[in-house]
């Protein structure tokens, strides 16, 4: 009697398959339903070595890149700190107003961010990973507000932001 050395194959989908899995999925299956009905039927190829290569080396590409930007999250976090204090001067809409003449938004922050050289090249914060405790989520009055940043998945920092009259220039007016 001849022992069956391979009873299962690896075969890449080529469609959906019920049970079986998604397309593009390498799966392990009986040699005799892939020889008989996933092959012949286009449901799935059979898989190569460099494709299983090719999966290996790309699931440890992904892995190496969550883990950079993970430690590249836990710096900045470590960078702005506990006791992060941004500071902005914003004209009133009106004299004596306590509204700003113009809202303070996500990008404002990660502007200021920028001007006190707290980002790196590597580092990435978008607008959608800045949230300000208001509302509206934006800052449309003076005082104190604070504002929480999602460094990566798990990762989370906040700041102070204190927003004060800027002083109004008239040297540019003749007397």
């Amino acid at each position: 009697m001849m022992a069956h050395k391979f009873r299962y194959v690896k075969v890449t989908l080529e469609k959906d398959t019920p049970d079986i899995g998604k397309q593009g999925e390498i799966v392990a299956v009986n040699r005799s339903f892939a020889f008989n009905y996933l092959v012949p039927f286009g449901f799935a190829r059979y898989t190569t070595r460099a494709e299983l290569v090719g999966q290996a080396l790309e699931k440890d590409y992904k892995e190496a890149l969550t883990n950079v930007r993970r430690s590249a999250a836990l710096q900045l976090k470590n960078k702005i700190g506990n006791n992060c204090v941004l500071n902005f001067e914003v004209l009133a809409k009106e004299k004596g107003s306590q509204a700003l003449n113009i809202p303070l938004r996500p990008i404002n922050i990660i502007e200021k961010l920028k001007e006190r050289r707290v980002f790196t090249p590597l580092d990435m914060l978008r607008e959608q990973d800045v949230e300000i405790n208001t509302n509206s989520g934006f800052i449309t009055k003076f005082g104190t507000y604070s504002a929480s940043l999602t460094l990566d998945e798990e990762i989370k920092a906040s700041v102070k932001i204190v927003v004060s009259e800027a002083p109004l220039d008239c040297s540019f007016i003749p007397y």
